[in-house]
C-alpha cells in the first residue's frame, strides 16, 4: 500500500467546502479528485488532502482510493470546454475537516522533512517515512478509533495503526501474563519515553539486557501475540504491532511505539503516562531552525512557547485573573494557546486573541481536549472525564469564562472541532 498527497486550493475549487458540510452531517463522502500525472495509484491505497492557497494550510483529510487512475473532462471548466482533460481517482474520505488537524508548519520538522507538502501538482506520492509518522499523527489526532471499520476495507497485512486503543486493551487483556515482566517493562520504558521513542539499546536496557539483539527477539514474541489476539491474521513483521522502527541519524534502529497501545498501556496501568508529540524541547529546537523569520520574532515565539514573553502578558493585562476560577496567583496561571500551538502559524501563536489565562489544572483539561468552551462562554466536558474527578478537580456545569472573548471565536471553534465537541 502506497501514500499519496492530495491538494486543494479553496480559492480555485470552492464547490468543496459544500462537501466538507455533506461529509460533516452523513459521515460518509466519496467524490473524483485530481491525481495530476499519477497512474500509479491503485484501489487501497492511503491518500491524504492537503489544503494550500490560504492562511491555514495543512492536512484537513484522509482517504482511500477505490478506483486506479482514470481520465475524464478537466476539473477546470474553461478548460474542459476547450476540450482538457485530466487524470482523476475516486477517493473515499474516512476522516475530513474544515480546517487542518496537522498544519503545514508541523510538517516543516523531523520527520516529516524530506517531502514536499506544497506541491504544484495533486497525487505525490509520500515517502515510506513520512508516510508512516503521518498516519501516526494522523491517527493520533482523530482520536485513535479504527478508521478501517468507516472505511470497509480490509486491512493491510503489515499495518497496526488502524487499532484502537480499545482493541489493544482487550488483546493485552486476553494475554495476560504470557506477556512476560521483561516485555512489560520495554513497554512501560518505550510509552514514557519522550514521543514515544526509543533505540534498540535503550529498549534492551529497560528490560535487563546488555545486548540490542534482545529488543528484537522480545518485541518479536509480543508481536506475534498481539497479531494472534487482534485477528490481525499473517504478520511478515511482528515488531510493527508495536511501532514502526527507523534509523536514527547514528546509524541505530529506532522505535516509534504506536499512540494507540499507548493509550492502551496507560489505561491497564502498565504505563504511569504516555509520552506524546509535540514535546516542549521539540518545538523549541523547530523555532530555533526555522529558516526566514527575523531574530525579534524567534525570540517572541520562544518565550511564548516557554509560557512567557509578551503573549503572556498580553493575556495578563486582558484577563488579570484566571479567565474561569478568577484566581489571581499569577503562579498559578497559564498563557494557554486556544489553538494548539502545532496546528498554529506563527502569527497565531503570538495573537493574544488565541489564548486563555487558566489556572493550572484547568490549563491542562483544556489542553488536551479534556474541557473546552462555547463561544458564549459555557464550559464543555468531555464524556470521558469522570464526574468523580470533576468534582475532585472542581469542575461544575455551571462554570464558564467570565466574558465572552468575541476575537477568540475561530479559535474557539477551532479548538472544539479539533477535540470532538459537537457543540
Amino acid at each position: 500500500m502506497r501514500t499519496y498527497l492530495l491538494t486543494w486550493n479553496p480559492g480555485r475549487a470552492p464547490g468543496f467546502a459544500d462537501d466538507i458540510a455533506e461529509f460533516t452531517s452523513s459521515g460518509g463522502l466519496i467524490v473524483p479528485w485530481s491525481c495530476g500525472r499519477t497512474k500509479r495509484i491503485t484501489v487501497g491505497d492511503r491518500l491524504f488532502l492537503m489544503q494550500l492557497g490560504v492562511e491555514e494550510r495543512g492536512v484537513i483529510g484522509s482517504a482511500r482510493a477505490v478506483s486506479a487512475p482514470y481520465e475524464d473532462d478537466h476539473w477546470d471548466a474553461d478548460r474542459a470546454a476547450a476540450g482538457d482533460t485530466a487524470l482523476f481517482v475516486d477517493a473515499e474520505f474516512g476522516d475530513l475537516r474544515g480546517e487542518p488537524v496537522i498544519g503545514l508548519a508541523e510538517l516543516s520538522q523531523r520527520p516529516f522533512t524530506g517531502m514536499n507538502w506544497t506541491p504544484q501538482a495533486s497525487g505525490i506520492e509520500i515517502p515510506e517515512l513520512q508516510a508512516k509518522a503521518l498516519a501516526a499523527l494522523w491517527h493520533d489526532r482523530m482520536g485513535g478509533g479504527s478508521p478501517s471499520a468507516k472505511l470497509g476495507v480490509p486491512l493491510p497485512p503489515d499495518r497496526a495503526d488502524w487499532y484502537s486503543a480499545e482493541d489493544y486493551v482487550e488483546a493485552l487483556g486476553r494475554l495476560g501474563p504470557a506477556v512476560t515482566a521483561k516485555q512489560r517493562a520495554m513497554l512501560r520504558a518505550h510509552c514514557e519515553a519522550p514521543g514515544r521513542v526509543l533505540t534498540v539499546t535503550q529498549l534492551a536496557a529497560a528490560a535487563g539486557y546488555a545486548r540490542p539483539e534482545a529488543t528484537y527477539s522480545q518485541y518479536g514474541r509480543l508481536g506475534s501475540l498481539l497479531s494472534r489476539e487482534l485477528g490481525h491474521g499473517a504478520e511478515t513483521v511482528a515488531t510493527r504491532m508495536i511501532g514502526d522502527d527507523f534509523r536514527s541519524a547514528g546509524g541505530e534502529v529506532t522505535w516509534v511505539m504506536e499512540p494507540a497501545l499507548a493509550r492502551a498501556l496507560v489505561t491497564l496501568g502498565w504505563s504511569r503516562s504516555a509520552a506524546a508529540p509535540p514535546n516542549l524541547v521539540g518545538d523549541v529546537l523547530a523555532i530555533s531552525a526555522t529558516p526566514r523569520i527575523g531574530a525579534t520574532q524567534r525570540e517572541a515565539l520562544l518565550q511564548c512557547r516557554l509560557g512567557q514573553g509578551a503573549f503572556r502578558r498580553a493575556l495578563l493585562d486582558l484577563w488579570k485573573t484566571c479567565a474561569v476560577t478568577g484566581v489571581a496567583e499569577e503562579a498559578a496561571l497559564v498563557a494557554s494557546h486556544i489553538k494548539p500551538w502545532h496546528a498554529s502559524t506563527n502569527e497565531e501563536r503570538l495573537d493574544p486573541a488565541n489564548g486563555l489565562l487558566l489556572v493550572a489544572n484547568i490549563d491542562a483539561l483544556f489542553d488536551r481536549g479534556l474541557v473546552s468552551f462555547q463561544d458564549n462562554g459555557e464550559m464543555l466536558i468531555a464524556d470521558r472525564l469522570h464526574p468523580g474527578d470533576c468534582a475532585l478537580l472542581g469542575l461544575t456545569a455551571s462554570m464558564r469564562l467570565r466574558w465572552p472573548p468575541l476575537k477568540s471565536a475561530r479559535y474557539l471553534a477551532f479548538h472544539r472541532r479539533c477535540y470532538g465537541f459537537s457543540a
